[in-house]
């Protein structure tokens, strides 16, 4: 009778500990919330990646807005109620949009408490996301992955010769704007006249395309010799159609970034790969994880940035390219 019962609190404290361990095991499966702008793409990838290569634990929640900026609301009082470990946000309107600035941020309508993570704002600085690079001072780190404006500038003019730059302008990309008004004090600065052309916002692909056609057309009448890409969620939508057709136009692309160049037609592009910059980002949220204080963390900037340059387009339009620029530059063809 003694050893049945002493066999019974054998197996019921099995049980028990097997219970315990299990609920251990799951306590330990981080939860990160992802929202992005438009959809999971390379630089979520590149994040996840990372966190699997290091044999991280965790469960990853995606929300995305798909362009839709009204859908955030909803999405921060999920993520009040759901409570994940760490939020990661990608991009400035869906940064701003559930993080708020450090000037305006309050904790109903932002995440104010929970540690959070942003990847791709043009400029977390310029957008308020942090007022230091070195002392977010606030629930939020994150990472940089373009250069200022002027450096951007500064390379364009080192690679090509021109005096006018056009770019397109929706006003629907707070990072745009912002972006542009940088450009035109950076194109004060240089001797370039910086011609914009403003866009209005359209759903369907066709209607885009021929808004997106009909400035480009305006801003070569304009005297526009290079269009510059700025990082931009729209037009890197449409990269591969609005090269293109800036192509056909004669108009040469210098990009903000080296997607528009691998992929699509734009000329030269500098700037970070996606990839990378969401592998940046998970090195902080990996150190987030594991006991760190967004608050702790400096906003990482890249190291170094290549230059790609299309050759098929420079030969295609017949750009003079500078020597010094080319010994440097990764060379594609497409």
């Amino acid at each position: 009778m003694i050893t049945r019962k002493f066999n019974l609190m054998i197996v019921a404290f099995l049980v028990c500990w097997s219970m315990v361990g299990k609920l251990y095991a799951e306590d330990m499966v981080k939860t990160i919330y992802l929202v992005t702008w438009r959809g999971f793409e390379e630089g979520c990838e590149g994040f996840k990646e990372y966190l699997d290569t290091r044999g991280i634990k965790y469960r990853l929640v995606h929300k995305d807005i798909a362009r839709d900026k009204s859908k955030l609301p909803g999405i921060v009082q999920d993520i009040k109620s759901t409570k994940p470990d760490l939020v990661v946000t990608w991009g400035t309107s869906v940064s701003v949009g559930v993080l708020g600035t450090y000037d305006n941020a309050d904790s109903s309508n932002h995440i104010t408490e929970i540690a959070s993570v942003f990847m791709f704002p043009t400029n977390p600085q310029r957008s308020k996301l942090v007022k230091d690079y070195s002392t977010p001072r606030r629930n939020v780190t994150g990472v940089r992955y373009v250069l200022t404006e002027q450096q951007q500038l500064t390379a364009a003019l080192a690679s090509l010769s021109f005096k006018k730059m056009g770019i397109i302008e929706n006003r629907d990309e707070i990072n745009v704007v912002n972006s542009i008004n940088s450009m035109r004090q950076a194109g004060k600065a240089s001797g370039v006249d910086i011609l914009v052309e403003a866009i209005a916002k359209t759903t369907e692909k066709d209607e885009t395309l021929s808004t997106l056609k009909i400035a480009l057309k305006k801003l070569k009448a304009s005297g526009a010799e290079l269009i510059y890409f700025p990082p931009s969620s729209l037009l890197n939508s449409y990269s591969q159609e609005f090269t293109s057709m800036a192509v056909e136009l004669g108009l040469p692309i210098f990009s903000s970034g080296q997607n528009p160049v691998r992929e699509g037609k734009a000329a030269i592009g500098v700037g970070v790969p996606y990839r990378q910059t969401g592998k940046r980002a998970a090195v902080l949220a990996e150190k987030i994880l594991a006991g760190s204080k967004p608050e702790d963390l400096s906003i990482d900037a890249p190291e170094e940035f290549g230059v790609v340059v299309n050759m098929s387009v420079v030969n295609e339009l017949g750009l003079k390219v500078s020597p010094d620029i080319l010994s440097v530059a990764e060379i594609v063809q497409n």
